[in-house]
Parts: structure tokens; C-alpha cells; sequence
């Protein structure tokens, strides 16, 4: 009985830490000059990290606010700037 527990925990363990949550990342540049190479996001997000003209931001509706989403692990803190521009 005690190695079924250990199971089920070890397995519960395992599926809360590969848990992915949606983050939608926005930024307003309105009133701004945006780069000839646009808006860009950069963190520990993506991999490799940090890589500043490796993931462009879009602004579909053209209203000035751009936006990224990805998903990243739950409860992982993360670090990431806006990059005006790709480098």
C-alpha cells in the first residue's frame, strides 16, 4: 500500500510540474516610433534565453498595443523585457 502512495504522489508530482499556463504579453506604444524592425520580446521564456530579435510582437488591429502569447511553466517566475526594435 505505501508504494502505491509513493506512486501516486511521484505522479502527481510529475503533472503539476509540467503544468503549462497561457501568458499573453502586451505593450503600448502608442504615441511611440516604432523600430523599422518592430517590436520584439525578450526572456527567460524562450530558448535559448534572452535572444532580443528571436520573437517578434504583432499589433493586428493596428491600435498601437502590441502583443505576444506563449505558454510557460505555472508557477516558474519568468524575466523579459520589450525590445523597441531586435537588438
Amino acid at each position: 500500500m505505501k508504494s502505491i502512495f509513493l506512486f501516486a504522489t511521484a505522479f502527481l508530482a510529475a503533472l503539476m510540474l509540467q503544468a503549462q499556463t497561457s501568458v499573453t504579453f502586451l505593450v503600448n506604444m502608442q504615441g511611440l516610433t516604432v523600430n523599422a524592425n518592430g517590436v520584439h520580446i525578450a526572456g527567460t521564456f524562450q530558448s535559448p534565453q534572452w535572444q532580443p530579435g528571436a520573437t517578434a510582437m504583432t499589433d493586428a488591429n493596428g491600435d498601437g498595443i502590441y502583443e505576444y502569447t506563449t505558454t510557460v511553466p505555472t508557477g516558474v517566475p519568468i524575466q523579459f523585457k520589450f525590445i523597441n526594435g531586435n537588438n
